[in-house]
C-alpha cells in the first residue's frame, strides 16, 4: 500500500481549513459533530482519490504534487475558477 509523504500530508488539512473558511463564507453553520463528519469525509475523499491516482502513475509514494492534482480536478468538478 502507498503511503505518503510528509509534504502530502501537509496539503490535506490545508485543503481542509480552506473548506471550512468556505463553510463560513457560505454562512453555513451545521452542528459541531456533523461538521466534524463532513470534515472527515472529505479528508477520506482525497486521500482516497490521491491513492488512486498515485496507483495509476505507479508512484511508490504519494507526494505533495498528487494531492495538488487531485484537488485541482475537485476543485474543477465544483465549479471553481480560482
Amino acid at each position: 500500500m502507498l503511503d505518503f509523504s510528509d509534504e502530502a500530508l501537509q496539503v490535506v488539512p490545508n485543503d481542509i481549513k480552506e473548506f471550512r473558511r468556505a463553510l463560513g463564507k457560505l454562512q453555513l453553520e451545521p452542528e459541531p459533530l456533523y461538521a466534524q463528519i463532513l470534515l472527515f469525509e472529505f479528508e477520506d475523499l482525497i486521500k482516497f482519490r490521491c491513492l488512486k491516482y498515485s496507483s495509476k502513475r505507479g508512484a511508490k509514494k504519494i507526494e505533495a504534487f498528487d494531492v495538488n492534482n487531485v484537488l485541482k480536478k475537485l476543485s474543477a468538478r465544483c465549479g471553481d475558477t480560482s
